[in-house]
């Protein structure tokens, strides 16, 4: 759970989305959403996975997305 530190979390009830980046770029959700910091999910649950298995890495989530991998 220590990978979830510093990582802040909000839910779009509009399109029923969470969404997530770090506290450096914690503006961004409110702003930018479309920003590549930004990391979309419409589970709590796959984000968090997302995070811990990525940190939240573009590159590796493309990855992990892409494989299926668990």
């Amino acid at each position: 759970m220590e990978k979830l530190a510093g990582w802040v979390f909000t839910y779009n009830t509009m399109n029923k989305t969470w969404m997530a980046t770090k506290r450096d770029n914690y503006f961004k959700l409110f702003s930018d959403i479309q920003s590549n910091k930004v990391i979309k999910s419409n589970s709590i649950d796959t984000l968090i996975y997302l995070i811990i298995k990525t940190d939240g890495k573009k590159s590796k989530l493309k990855e992990v997305l892409k494989n299926g991998k668990k």
